[in-house]
Parts: C-alpha cells; structure tokens; sequence
C-alpha cells in the first residue's frame, strides 16, 4: 500500500463493520469493490462483530484477494452494537484518517482519493458526503462521483446545520427524537448518509454504545456539532446506499422491544 501513498499526504484507514447477516455482501461486493480503488486505503480493518467459525474462515479467505501488499487486519470480536464497532475501529487504526465502510453498500472507486483531496483542502474534523440509494436486490453498482483533480469541491460546514440547543447531547441516546443533521438553510440542503462519515484521528469523541438507540451517527454528529468541531458536508455522491438490509442482530431488537414494552408499562403505571 505504501507504493500508492503520495509524499506529506495523510494516511488513511478504512473500516468495515461486517456482521453475520452481512458476509455475503462483503465477499460478493465489497471485496470487488475495493478492488476498483484509485487509491487503497493505508490500513484496511475488518471488524469481524460476532462472526461463527464458518464466516469467519471464509472471510479470511476472501482478502488474499486483495493485493498482498496491502496492510489488512482482521480483528475478531463479540457481537457488538454499530457503536461499539465503530470505536473499536477507531482505537484499533493508526492512521490519520478513519472511514467507515459498510458491507452492504457501495463506494465509488475513488472514495479514499477523494478522502485525502477533501482534508488537504478543507482540513476537517469529520466529514460526510452524499449517497445514491440503491434497491435492496440491485446486483451491478450505482454511478458514483469520480476524482476531479484540481476542481476545488463545494461544501457546507458546521455552521450550516441547525443545532438544536433544547436537547442535552451528552444525555441518554434513549431520549433523543429524530437525530439526523438538520440545514440552516433549506435550499442549500441535500441528502447526507450520516453512517459514511470520515473522522480525522484527532477527534476524542466516540460513539454511544446503548443498544436500545440506533440513533449512534446523528447523535455523534450532533455531539460534534455541540463541541465545535468542524463538520463538513459535501453534496458529492460517494457511495450507494443499499436500502432495507440495515443489520438488525436478534438480540438487540428483542432488547429494544423488552425496553419499549416495559418502558409503556412504567408510563401507564405511573398515569
């Protein structure tokens, strides 16, 4: 990998989330998609979240696909929640940049070319960009943005979203409403995927960990926002959002519904 990383340019490492219900993806679309890359990450990192000994074996087996010189590690963990997998992805890179890739989507071949141009350029804390959806059963890739070199991009910054003061950010994930990222100005808005963020290793903020809130990407935003780091958001379409085949491990969704059920329950007791 070190052939491909040009002079005083910051490393970058890409993580992927890969869950049980995801394998199939990584191995028939993500392994080939990253073989499309104008530019490989500097670190790949698998985190392979409560994989059986069957997915885990063939997973090791599909990165010898990938180009030997390529610095990839695979770190066998327990089932963990979309949080915890991303702080683990963060603790574990050594490189200047983190991206979180998800297996079940699509990422334009030059998604880390375009990661290092943006931060040279704008110097941001975190960064997210635009998405094409994509039909869970689509079989052949999305047109994706490609590199433009020397096109300076357009962006919006912190200072475009709305950041709403009524709600504590560092409280309780379980008691916030709609978390996604709201513009100041709605004819400057577009369509931001708020999982395909890109975080300078710098950030001391980590994702919430509570499984009864899927909310961990707009609260880490918000809390962002909150502590005056610089988010920046671009309205290129870098990468293909699949929908409908979010990962939904069973024990966390049989959680949730005990937590909403006896959640109910306390409400009606107490009226």
């Amino acid at each position: 990998m070190s052939d491909n990383k040009e002079e005083n340019c910051p490393t970058v490492a890409g993580v992927v989330l890969l869950v049980e219900q995801h394998t199939s993806f990584f191995l028939e679309q993500l392994i080939p998609n990253l073989l499309l890359f104008t530019r490989p990450f500097d670190e790949l990192i698998i985190i392979a979240s409560g994989l059986s000994k069957r997915s885990r074996t063939v997973v090791g087996e599909s990165v010898q696909q990938l180009p030997q010189d390529w610095k990839i590690s695979i770190l066998d963990v327990s089932l963990g929640t979309v949080g915890q997998n991303r702080n683990r992805g963060l603790e574990a890179s050594e490189s200047e940049i983190v991206t979180f890739l998800d297996s079940d989507d699509y990422f334009s071949p030059d998604y880390c070319r375009f990661i290092v141009e943006l931060f040279l350029a704008d110097n941001f804390d975190i960064m997210v960009h635009g998405f094409v959806p994509v039909e869970a059963g689509a079989e052949s890739p999305p047109a994706l943005d490609f590199f433009q070199p020397g096109i300076k991009s357009p962006h919006l910054n912190s200072q475009a979203f709305l950041g709403n003061v009524a709600i504590d950010w560092d409280g309780k994930p379980t008691d916030f409403g709609p978390t996604n990222l709201k513009f100041s100005d709605p004819t400057q808005s577009f369509s931001i995927h708020h999982g395909h963020m890109t975080v300078a290793k710098t950030v001391a903020l980590r994702f919430h960990e509570n499984a009864l809130a899927r909310n961990e990407d707009g609260v880490f935003l918000h809390r962002a926002l909150h502590h005056g780091l610089r988010v920046h958001a671009y309205p290129l379409q870098l990468s293909g959002y699949r929908l409908w085949t979010s990962a939904q491990p069973f024990r966390y969704r049989l959680a949730r519904k005990i937590w909403s059920f006896t959640r109910r329950t306390r409400q009606h007791r107490r009226e």
